[in-house]
């Protein structure tokens, strides 16, 4: 009986559970989907309720495929952002706040109007978005206070978790510094910040490093899982610094999650605030490793949205195909793919989506490279922004489920003008949680674990003529 590290990966939409073997194969693989609330002004909320069922739905469904004696660890990955209120027996007392929910803008300039961008920037690392903690929990102070000042614990999604696999509510800096209370550099809770804005320090988790174990599979949730009792539980972190790990992050090396939105990601030595570029700065799953972390909003959505309304007859492998028949510059045509505002580098939430250069001779295929393309130009920008805080940066490593297009990769190492390497497995976040896991379930060290469990991937060098010719175009792209 070989022994296996289960992880679990709770993100925005749906859960995915892995048994990860010490050589990297996979045994076990399930996934499960679920919703969110839409409301007036914005709203979008989750039943905490709903994210355990569906953790509990793939650890026990991967189960099956190994005996109970056989899981060492399991790991812990889950969403950013998105909180809960919860009683002293750990029980929701209301939906949760999702990190999609606006309706807190008002009040992220509150927050900025109160301490100012140099100091929040200084010890979070960070400016504040309607997507942070604090600006949500004074807009619930409005909205619910009998909720708010019933409650023992403001938990994100990743706490909640660990405390009903656990019974004991803790967090790590990775999934604190979304909260807009954390100092990043100190790796705890900013009492300034908590007496500013008059925060219980004792309603939020105590801050263990991420990669700790934190406590054993209680009984209960033995039960409910089937794995068995007393396992040890590692608190892993928010899902794209896991996924950043799971992707090969490492010194001069940046990773892009190519899914619905995209984070481009690199390493850091010390944490930091840049005023001019406005990138975030996050604590890392390392001991004393930071990271940049800039947030493209649509990027796979965009193609996503292209085919289910522009090309509805086309699947993503036609569009694949007919991608590589335009030429760089898609004839003429030119795509800003800003279908949900402007994120990094721009800042611009207010900006639109946009096609340029569309004549009576534009194809199917040019549309769909202009998309494609767009998307190229955003990462080339942050890029660019990165290697001016980090310096040269080698290649990039790019996962999600827009890397399964061999096109597009090629297409944005060419815009990059470096090498992208493509990840085997594009979900990479239940892969950083379980080389967590494995340094306490096999005994390797971080670098052994990511080393053995990262599978190989394929790199792609840009084509001189295209990075040439793409130069020309970032600039035609830039003045449209």
């Amino acid at each position: 009986m070989r022994e296996v590290v289960c992880a679990i990966d709770l993100g925005t939409t749906g859960c995915r559970a892995l048994l990860v073997q010490p050589d990297g194969v996979v045994v076990a693989e399930h996934y499960v989907e679920y919703g969110s609330h839409y409301g007036a002004g914005g709203a979008v909320e989750q039943e905490a309720a709903e994210w355990w069922r569906v953790c509990v739905a793939c650890l026990a469904e991967v189960r099956r495929a190994a005996p109970p004696a056989a899981v060492c660890a399991l790991g812990l990955s889950a969403q950013g952002h998105s909180w809960v209120l919860l009683d002293d027996r750990l029980r929701p007392l209301r939906p949760a706040l999702c990190w999609l929910d606006t309706r807190s803008a008002p009040f992220s300039d509150e927050v900025l109007r109160r301490v100012g961008a140099d100091r929040l920037g200084a010890l979070t690392g960070k400016l504040p978005g309607a997507w942070h903690l604090l600006p949500q929990l004074l807009l619930l102070r409005e909205l619910d206070p009998a909720a708010v000042a019933g409650a023992s614990w403001y938990a994100m999604c990743l706490d909640f978790v660990a405390a009903k696999l656990t019974g004991n509510c803790v967090t790590e800096p990775t999934t604190a510094a979304g909260s807009l209370l954390f100092d990043i550099a100190r790796r705890e809770w900013s009492a300034e910040l908590l007496n500013h804005f008059d925060v219980p320090a004792d309603k939020l988790p105590p801050v263990v490093p991420s990669g700790s174990v934190v406590g054993e599979l209680s009984t209960d949730a033995a039960a409910a899982t089937g794995l068995p009792a007393g396992v040890p539980v590692v608190l892993g972190g928010q899902d794209q610094k896991c996924a950043a790990l799971g992707a090969g992050i490492r010194s001069g090396v940046a990773t892009a999650s190519l899914g619905t939105s995209t984070a481009v990601t690199v390493l850091a030595d010390a944490p930091g605030f840049d005023a001019a570029t406005k990138i975030p700065c996050f604590p890392f799953v390392l001991d004393r490793v930071w990271e940049w972390e800039a947030p493209l909003a649509t990027t796979g959505g965009a193609l996503r949205w292209l085919r289910d309304v522009l090309a509805r007859d086309t699947d993503y492998a036609e569009m694949d195909r007919l991608a590589a028949e335009s030429p760089p510059g898609a004839n003429g045509v030119t795509f800003h793919p800003h279908l949900a505002g402007a994120a990094s580098p721009h800042w611009q939430p207010e900006r639109r989506a946009r096609f340029t250069g569309l004549t009576l001779g534009t194809s199917t295929a040019d549309v769909i490279r202009a998309v494609m393309e767009g998307v190229a130009y955003e990462i080339r920008l942050n890029v660019d922004a990165l290697e001016r805080l980090v310096g040269r940066l080698d290649s990039v490593h790019v996962f999600g489920g827009g890397a399964r297009s061999r096109v597009w990769c090629e297409l944005i190492a060419a815009v990059l003008d470096r090498p992208v390497q493509t990840v085997q497995r594009v979900e990479t976040a239940a892969l950083g949680a379980a080389m967590l896991a494995a340094v306490h379930g096999f005994g390797n060290d971080l670098a052994e674990a990511q080393a053995a469990l990262l599978p190989p991937g394929e790199t792609l060098a840009p084509s001189r003529a295209d990075a040439a010719a793409y130069d020309a175009l970032l600039l035609r792209y830039l003045a449209e």
